[in-house]
């Protein structure tokens, strides 16, 4: 049986689309998560996890996508399994999916607020952390500039964000570390 703490919730279930069994949900990640027809997302019913398996996914936005799960061919039972449920995926997976590891992953998606934005090279403090977004390719740092208090979205890639210092007791602030391209921040 699977653990709860080993997932993640990933969006909500809302209504079926259509009559084939194709569901309106809300999931702020690329329909490329769902490619991989191996790989289970779970949705709790009775408080049992319960693995399913997405035979299709197309995204309209951001966050609204469609997913046709396996074996479920009619509006009545999409409407019966998933109708206003939490969908749920594997933190590995989805962290592996994100070019993270599952630390690195848990990280962004936790609490960054506050953390402080240092360029890897020169050493300059850059500016602040004030939220993480989930983006459809991967989440962004939302860093509020200190030149100019303006907000930019930084992503959060390896190839941009090379290393992450945890808050201290001396200091109390967290520090994020990163290699921007030139003219980024001029963007």
């Amino acid at each position: 049986m699977i653990e709860k703490d080993s997932l993640l919730q990933i969006g909500d279930l809302f209504k079926p689309h259509g009559y084939k069994g194709e569901m309106k949900c809300d999931v702020p990640f690329s329909p490329d998560l769902f490619a991989d027809p191996e790989q289970a997302f779970f949705v709790e019913q009775d408080n049992i996890l319960v693995p399913f398996f997405v035979e299709s996914a197309r995204g309209t936005d951001e966050a609204t996508s469609f997913l046709k799960f396996a074996d479920v061919d009619s509006d009545l039972e999409a409407a019966r399994l998933f109708t206003k449920k939490k969908l749920f995926a594997d933190k590995t997976y989805v962290a592996s999916m994100a070019g993270m590891d599952v630390e690195e992953f848990e990280l962004a998606s936790q609490g960054m607020k506050g953390y402080e934005v240092i360029d890897a090279g020169s050493g300059k403090r850059l500016g602040v952390v004030d939220d993480i977004e989930e983006g459809i390719e991967y989440p962004y740092l939302n860093m509020i500039k200190d030149i100019d208090g303006e907000q930019i979205g930084i992503p959060y890639v390896e190839d941009m964000v090379t290393e992450i210092v945890e808050a201290g007791e001396a200091d109390g602030h967290g520090k994020i570390f990163v290699n921007l391209p030139e003219g980024f921040l001029e963007i």
